[in-house]
């Protein structure tokens, strides 16, 4: 469902029920039917079969699981300071699917937005991003960088790529212009299962049955539930039989292929909070820890803490060079 789709969505007005081929008097006794659903790989036929579904089969076996890698949109608020960048695949008959990415300050990456239309002249994809470039507030978000599918850079007869066209309309906006991704098909595949995969320490827990204190792990790699086509997609995707290291090409991997340029785009080192924050939260953490503090000692840590973050933030440089040697790198 769209946004609009949700906003009259009432479930009151649906009844669930679970049904499977066997409860189909013609397919149930298919043979030929039955054989097709047993060819393909063990959780997606009981996927398909006994809709059994949120363990990936094919290629993301071991690394997806819904549980870690899915949040609910409302639930991460994706803050001004972190890194954000845009990844799309490129299509006319199929798909154009586009991502938006965030990395916050402990390195955990999100798809926090998904666009997926088709039948779209570039000027009109072009018009569609640049009116979601925005955040819950209506603000024009800013991004670092945007990686393109490299086929639409292809030259045309008339010398105007479909890459450059939505660059024009983004660039009116305000909004980053997209450079050509990588063709590094294999890379790009490796890269977003080894994120689905890995784990980021966000804190620490005691376990009283153990008496040891314990890490908390969130997904390196999350994926917000109002991206669902890119989540139906991930465990559906298959192993090429010809080469076990790639996934083979089937027909709506596209929320697939824009994922991966985006995450291949990837670079540098998380973002940090504004010093300002980081220091008015440590002060906060003082007056609730010592609630009886003076105003002469709060004034001391508040000057020791301005040094300690001052020593912690690098010098800046410009974002322009950062990018440009991005560009350079990968083109």
């Amino acid at each position: 469902m769209d946004a609009s789709q949700r906003e009259q969505y009432d479930s009151a007005n649906y009844a669930y029920f679970p049904a499977t081929y066997l409860d189909n008097p013609i397919y149930a006794t298919d043979s030929q039917y039955i054989a097709n659903l047993d060819s393909y790989q063990g959780p997606l036929s009981k996927a398909l079969k006994l809709g059994i579904w949120g363990v990936a089969g094919g290629y993301f076996e071991g690394a997806w699981d819904e549980a870690y890698n899915v949040y609910p949109a409302e639930s991460v608020i994706v803050q001004p300071w972190w890194k954000k960048w845009l990844g799309a695949d490129w299509g006319f008959e199929h798909n154009s699917v586009v991502h938006w990415f965030a990395m916050d300050e402990l390195g955990i990456v999100r798809i926090y937005r998904e666009l997926v239309c088709n039948h779209h002249t570039p000027e009109e994809l072009g018009e569609k991003i640049a009116n979601l470039c925005r955040d819950a507030d209506g603000n024009q978000e800013t991004y670092e960088l945007f990686s393109l599918s490299h086929d639409a850079f292809a030259m045309r007869h008339d010398m105007n790529p479909i890459g450059l066209r939505i660059g024009k309309v983004l660039e009116k906006s305000g909004i980053c212009t997209p450079k050509p991704s990588t063709k590094d098909k294999p890379g790009r595949e490796q890269i977003l299962y080894d994120y689905l995969k890995g784990r980021v320490k966000t804190g620490e827990v005691y376990n009283d049955s153990l008496a040891r204190t314990e890490p908390v792990l969130a997904a390196k790699l999350q994926i917000s539930d109002a991206c669902d086509n890119l989540i139906r997609t991930i465990p559906n995707s298959p192993r090429d039989e010809k080469n076990r290291e790639e996934i083979a090409e089937f027909l709506g991997d596209d929320a697939l292929q824009a994922s991966g340029y985006g995450l291949y785009a990837m670079f540098g080192k998380p973002a940090q909070k504004p010093i300002e924050m980081r220091i008015e939260e440590r002060m906060q953490q003082i007056r609730r820890d010592e609630p009886q503090v003076t105003m002469t000692h709060q004034m001391m840590a508040l000057e020791r803490i301005k040094s300690e973050e001052r020593g912690k933030t690098p010098h800046s440089f410009p974002i322009r060079r950062r990018i440009n040697r991005w560009a350079n790198k990968y083109q």
